[in-house]
């Protein structure tokens, strides 16, 4: 018969039991799912894409001509400018070679060098590619700001001068996006998602 025998509960029962489990596990497995799913591409374009937007700005006033990150698709397609992909998605070179060398960085020599971070971890890209951050050290590269995500991914810009453009992007983000799942979704309620379907 089994440890509950479901056959002589009234079958009422089961089905509302039957329910609420299937709500509760639902409920569990998809809200935080949902939430950042529902935020992920309105906040990329208060990240990504506005930190492309700069970047275009200082292209067009020749003062920066390449950058580097891991997270480059949003931010090289709104720049328009050579962007070394340090996933090798977007870097023939470094696709075929299979890690970052001081000769794959000169040959690209970006101009301004960003690191993905998770400030609540205090984890960063540089940790793993030590490549880089000699080569940035090399270089008298400097942190010149950090434009938010989420308030657990950020992107770390280091460059050997700073942009007021980008100090500004920076402060801005934070105020945006650093905030939890909850609150962004509040705060931005009334936006229907369709119209952020214009990029």
């Amino acid at each position: 018969m089994g440890l509950f025998p479901f056959s002589l509960w009234p079958s009422r029962v089961v089905q509302i039991l039957t329910w609420a489990i299937f709500i509760f596990f639902a409920y569990q497995s998809t809200t935080t799912k949902t939430l950042y799913l529902t935020s992920y591409y309105p906040r990329a374009l208060d990240s990504h894409r506005e930190l492309g937007k700069a970047l275009l700005e200082l292209k067009n006033a020749n003062q920066v001509n390449s950058f580097s990150c891991r997270d480059a698709g949003m931010i090289a397609y709104h720049s328009e400018m050579t962007a070394f992909d340090t996933y090798g998605i977007g870097s023939a070179i470094l696709a075929r070679s299979g890690q970052i060398t001081k000769e794959i960085m000169d040959k690209y020599h970006p101009d301004i060098v960003i690191f993905c971070n998770n400030p609540i971890l205090n984890r960063s890209d540089s940790l793993l590619s030590p490549t880089m951050a000699k080569w940035i050290t090399i270089k008298s590269y400097n942190r010149i700001g950090e434009i938010y995500w989420k308030p657990n991914y950020t992107l770390a810009l280091y460059a050997n001068t700073g942009y007021e453009s980008i100090t500004n992007l920076c402060s801005w983000s934070k105020l945006r996006n650093e905030i939890p799942e909850e609150q962004y979704l509040i705060e931005n309620f009334g936006t229907l998602p369709f119209t952020y379907w214009h990029e």
